[in-house]
C-alpha cells in the first residue's frame, strides 16, 4: 500500500515506522 523509505514492515497494512 504505502511504499517504505527504510523497510517494510507489517504494521498498518505495510507501512513502515522506521524511517
Amino acid at each position: 500500500p504505502i511504499p517504505a523509505p527504510m523497510m517494510q514492515t507489517v504494521d498498518e497494512g505495510g507501512a513502515s515506522e522506521c524511517g
